[in-house]
């Protein structure tokens, strides 16, 4: 059985490179655009990670909305992607951050991190 990870990013380039990168690399992949999308995923594609932009679009909820509505029912680690690091994900449980754009070696050292009891 492969491991399953949801990305939720909403520029789509950056999406496909990563689906297509982790895929390659053995992964079962979900793309999702939006905070809700991503809730939503959780519940019905089980993931073993979730890589995630922290900013959605304009007047949409951020990905640090989306990890606290998730972590009500569910303690999946995310990897938080951006471009800088904000103070609101050190307050969750079972994160990370990676600085976009994301350096692929250090991406597979935190999959393989988080999934190793998988």
């Amino acid at each position: 059985m492969s491991i399953k990870i949801i990305i939720a990013e909403d520029e789509l380039i950056i999406a496909k490179a990563n689906a297509i990168m982790l895929t390659k690399l053995g992964y079962e992949v979900e793309v999702v655009k939006n905070a809700a999308d991503v809730i939503s995923a959780v519940k019905t594609f089980n993931p073993a990670i979730i890589l995630m932009d922290i900013h959605f679009k304009k007047d949409q909820p951020t990905g640090i909305d989306a990890a606290k509505e998730i972590r009500k029912n569910n303690n999946v680690p995310i990897i938080f992607t951006s471009g800088n690091n904000p103070d609101g994900i050190k307050k969750l449980s079972n994160v990370s951050h990676l600085t976009k754009p994301v350096n692929i070696e250090l991406l597979k050292q935190k999959i393989i991190e988080y999934t190793s009891d998988v």
